[in-house]
């Protein structure tokens, strides 16, 4: 499943780590930085059924330790599109 664009605006660096680290615990798990050199692109956000790969679902129902992750950022240059502004990426999950 892939969202709409959004407009990403990069300073020169992209910090990536677990969603469940944004915000309020953004202090506890340090994240990845990346340079992107500054300026505006389209960012796609694509979320992935890995529990479908084979061997990346335990027996217990818990993620193997090298289960994919659940969602993939795509950052390109802006073509000509419009982009999205609602908070909700997934309108179907």
């Amino acid at each position: 499943m892939e969202s709409e664009p959004y407009l990403f605006r990069s300073n020169g660096t992209v910090h990536v780590t677990g969603v469940e680290y944004i915000g309020n615990y953004a202090d506890e798990e340090p994240s990845q930085a990346f340079t992107l050199p500054v300026g505006e692109y389209a960012a796609t956000v694509h979320m992935l059924d890995w529990e479908k790969e084979p061997g990346m679902l335990l027996d217990d129902g818990k993620a193997a330790t090298d289960a994919q992750p659940d969602f993939v950022v795509l950052v390109g240059p802006i073509t000509d599109q419009e982009f999205r502004c609602d908070e909700v990426t997934f309108d179907d999950i």
